[in-house]
């Protein structure tokens, strides 16, 4: 159910994210971002992205992420951003499972953020990987 739900919403964010919103946040520029959580069977997720923000709207991100296993890959994320400072998001991409290319993945998550400063934001996210794994996390990000 998560699964289908999570595919929906960000689906939906994907469809309705290039509606452009008035955002606190900067509109475009280079980002860092940080995350921890929880997976499936309680363990500990730790996630680092650093991405380019082209616009309100789209942004690319590599991203670690370790989960027992370290995962490497390559978001494409939409954002839905709201005149109060809230942003709506999806992202999906490739993702490599212990760091090997017979490992191909596929990552989604969506969830939201609300930027406390033009520069900080704070995250919360559901995600989905294709090899099983899912989970929640909540960050911070810092773009430049």
């Amino acid at each position: 159910m998560i699964k289908k739900t999570a595919l929906l919403f960000g689906l939906a964010t994907l469809v309705f994210g290039s509606t452009v919103f008035a955002a606190l946040s900067h509109s475009s520029g280079p980002y860092v971002e940080g995350d921890l959580g929880i997976a499936n069977q309680g363990r500990v997720v730790g996630i680092v992205n650093g991405g380019y923000k082209f616009n309100s709207n789209i942004a690319v991100e590599a991203s670690y992420m370790h989960i027992g296993d370290n995962y490497l890959g390559i978001n494409l994320k939409t954002m839905m951003p709201f005149n109060n400072g809230f942003d709506l998001f999806a992202k999906i991409g490739p993702t490599l499972r212990g760091i090997s290319a017979d490992n191909l993945e596929i990552f989604t998550g969506t969830g939201g953020s609300y930027a406390f400063t033009p520069n900080i934001s704070g995250n919360m996210q559901v995600f989905w990987v294709s090899g099983g794994e899912v989970g929640a996390t909540v960050g911070l990000s810092y773009i430049f």
